[in-house]
């Protein structure tokens, strides 16, 4: 992992806050309620782009969208961190814990690892619904994994609790409106 001063976080949205407010974040998320950040402009304009999407389905209203963007991110400290190299069996279990319970107990402050976009989440709610086999076998679980290796899964960052949220409210914090 990158020294954490060289780490440039994105989080895409079509609300704006000076504050982070975790009460605010969705539960069954990847990993778990929390806000969630990429490394990867893009995949921040994504996120962007789908919340203002889930939000004109709602309102009829086309929203503006922001990108934050965070830099000189702090040192870590003693904030507990969970990190997922890749999308295996360990992180698919953790995801699907988060997705199935509302306050899925892992007591981590920061969680790291791939990111299930909307191709990940159809690739999920085959394997949720069946279509893999058994759910929880290891056989569909290596289907849903196969099906997983050629996508580009990108990397986040979930900030879950107040002690790692100082750290980005302590970094410096740019808004772009896209």
């Amino acid at each position: 992992m990158p020294s954490q001063s060289n780490i440039v976080l994105y989080h895409g949205t079509i609300s704006e806050f000076q504050r982070i407010d975790l009460t605010k974040c969705s539960p069954y998320s990847d990993f778990g309620k929390g806000f969630y950040t990429a490394i990867s402009k893009q995949q921040g304009i994504n996120m962007a782009e789908r919340k203002r999407q889930t939000s004109f389905r709602k309102t009829q209203k086309l929203m503006q969208m922001r990108l934050y963007v965070y830099k000189n991110i702090g040192d870590f400290g003693d904030i507990t961190i969970k990190r997922f190299w890749s999308a295996d069996v360990k992180w698919l279990e953790f995801v699907l814990g988060n997705r199935r319970t509302e306050n899925f107990n892992h007591g981590y402050d920061l969680v790291i690892g791939p990111t299930a976009d909307d191709k990940t989440n159809f690739v999920l709610d085959l394997y949720l619904t069946g279509g893999y086999g058994k759910i929880g076998s290891s056989d569909a679980k290596e289907t849903l994994l196969k099906q997983l290796e050629p996508q580009n899964l990108g990397v986040q960052y979930c900030f879950l609790t107040d002690k790692s949220i100082r750290i980005l409210e302590q970094s410096e914090k740019e808004v772009i409106l896209l």
